[in-house]
């Protein structure tokens, strides 16, 4: 906004010079037109001498204002722009307030909500078969994201210990602090994503040959 200001004020002074340049000349003109009329009498010469200084002044009146007005917007653009820094970028006061409130009892309650990898196998076990929370699982088709909806928001609904993660079921509501974060995508396959996982524990780089034993254990 402070920006279009200033561009605003500075193509109106521009117009009102340009006016006044033209206007002035026309005044100018005629005034020439007169005095040669009264054949250069004093009166004319008077005439002509009075309209040029009020032409200049009225220049100089509107040149000054249009620099009050571009300082007065490169002011505002200062403003705006010293309010974003500030809205942006907090200061020491500000981010200790935020890490010793709620953000930190946040980070600290999602630190703590680690799951063992018993607790994931024996998750993966019940699924499938005809049975357990998703007995329409398949290991070559079923997504983590179906998996979440047919199953572990259904386990972690209305429990002993409330709505919470399946973590804090798992764990019987004790806080578990994870030494891994696993990153994963919702689209991928389940049983590559529990492979990953038993990779990382057996120390391997890849986890494509677990991905099939991890597939055929619960076909």
């Amino acid at each position: 906004y402070a920006f279009r200001l200033g561009r605003q004020h500075l193509a109106w002074t521009l117009v009102l010079i340009v006016s006044e340049i033209l206007f002035g000349a026309v005044g100018i003109n005629a005034a020439s037109d007169y005095a040669h009329a009264c054949s250069g009498g004093v009166q004319a010469r008077l005439a002509f001498a009075n309209l040029l200084v009020t032409q200049v002044y009225a220049m100089y009146s509107l040149v000054l204002g249009g620099l009050v007005s571009c300082v007065g917007a490169s002011d505002a653009i200062r403003k705006v722009a010293t309010g974003r820094r500030e809205t942006m970028s907090p200061g020491p006061e500000r981010v200790e307030a935020l890490l010793s409130s709620e953000w930190q009892v946040k980070v600290e309650e999602l630190a703590y909500r680690g799951i063992k990898l018993g607790a994931i196998l024996d998750f993966y076990a019940k699924l499938g078969g005809g049975r357990g929370p998703m007995p329409h699982f398949d290991p070559a088709v079923s997504t983590t994201s179906d998996v979440v909806r047919s199953a572990i928001i259904p386990l972690s609904r209305g429990t002993a210990f409330g709505n919470v993660a399946y973590a804090v079921v798992a764990a019987e509501g004790q806080k578990e602090l994870a030494e891994r974060m696993v990153t994963h995508s919702w689209n991928n396959l389940f049983c590559h994503l529990v492979a990953t996982v038993v990779a990382d524990a057996l120390g391997e780089p890849m986890f494509g040959n677990l991905a099939k034993q991890v597939a055929e254990a619960n076909g």
